[in-house]
């Protein structure tokens, strides 16, 4: 149903028990996500470039999602809780009007892109204050909060987590991205490097 010029809301999925892979990028789809407490086996969901607009709703009965992007629409409230994303490799939201703090991604695991670019974020959750276990993960190649309205105490929170993960060690060119925000820091790394590496 991707690219179709499908126009309306989209109807509950409450009974799509056994679903996939939901994609309906480039529509002009409105109102707000259906919940998703009932699609267990959920794995890709792709809602970008649409009209949504309300809030986010849970993922935390979608254990096996890999991957969600809402990119390029209305969508507003905050970003869930992801902690029982264990298998989620791609989270993005950018270019919507979330607020609030960004999430932990202790538990994410096999992250590999996290973007919630240009939206009205405020916070990044300190890592120092959980046990050393807990840190960003590892298999991050990019990460993106670009362009919000990020809080000094959160960039710097960014910053410490990012150091603690790789004991110190330099952290990869490219890999953050905070730019373009009300306290970002100088020198931004090339957005180039995320539209080369996802094909966009």
């Amino acid at each position: 149903a991707a690219n179709n010029q499908q126009s309306g809301a989209v109807e509950s999925l409450s009974g799509c028990t056994k679903l996939s892979g939901f994609n309906v990028q480039y529509n002009n789809l409105t109102g707000s996500l259906p919940s998703l407490d009932n699609n267990t086996e959920l794995a890709v969901l792709d809602i970008s470039n649409n009209q949504f607009t309300g809030n986010l709703p849970s993922f935390a009965s979608c254990s096996k999602l890999q991957a969600f992007d809402c990119l390029v629409n209305f969508i507003g409230g905050g970003i869930p809780n992801l902690n029982n994303n264990t298998q989620l490799v791609t989270f993005v939201c950018g270019n919507n009007n979330l607020t609030g703090s960004i999430p932990y991604l202790y538990n994410n695991t096999s992250m590999s892109y996290f973007d919630c670019s240009n939206n009205l974020l405020t916070d990044f959750p300190s890592y120092t204050i959980l046990p050393p276990q807990h840190k960003i993960p590892t298999t991050l190649i990019l990460f993106s909060a670009a362009g919000n309205n990020l809080t000094t105490a959160s960039v710097n929170n960014i910053s410490d987590a990012f150091y603690a993960t790789f004991s110190g060690s330099v952290v990869p060119f490219g890999l953050i991205d905070i730019t373009g925000g009300t306290n970002a820091p100088p020198d931004p790394p090339q957005r180039q490097q995320f539209n080369e590496l996802t094909g966009s």
